[in-house]
């Protein structure tokens, strides 16, 4: 079997969104600490990426504050690996919306108030990323699975 070309850092990128305290949704505090460790094992001697590769957002309030890890999403050419964690909820459309503080405790209302999964899949394919990891660290994340929410739409 082959081995995987490994990736070329300078233009890789690693995008850790966390969220772990809420408005409106119960807080999860390990969620932190899951996101510190997957920043640690990144940049650690196992996987090597440099620590100005891997970007850490924490407990963004909402959609608007999404601009600038998103904005990382088309500037990667090579690996392009994006890991959530915090709540996830199902939207009315069966969609995955990833938690942010201000999201909607209504269903109607999280696609509005929370990254969904159809944004994030739309975003990546603006990425002319060789390769493109999703890690999702939350309830519901088998939504993201379907066929309809899947990263190729196959």
């Amino acid at each position: 079997m082959e081995r995987p070309e490994p990736p070329d850092f300078p233009r890789s990128r690693a995008i850790l969104l966390g969220t772990s305290t809420y408005a409106h949704l119960p807080a999860i505090p390990a969620a932190l600490n899951s996101l510190r460790a997957m920043e640690r094992l990144l940049t650690g001697p196992l996987c090597g990426w440099p620590a100005d590769r891997v970007t850490v957002f924490a407990d963004l309030r909402g959609p608007g504050e999404l601009t600038a890890p998103l904005r990382l999403v088309r500037d990667t050419s090579d690996v392009l690996f994006f890991y959530y964690v915090g709540h996830g909820q199902p939207t009315l459309d069966e969609d995955l919306c990833m938690g942010l503080v201000d999201t909607a405790v209504e269903a109607e209302e999280r696609k509005l108030t929370g990254l969904s999964m159809s944004t994030l899949r739309e975003t990546l394919g603006y990425s002319q990323a060789r390769v493109k990891v999703v890690v999702l660290d939350c309830c519901f994340s088998g939504i993201a699975t379907e066929k309809q929410q899947s990263a190729s739409g196959q």
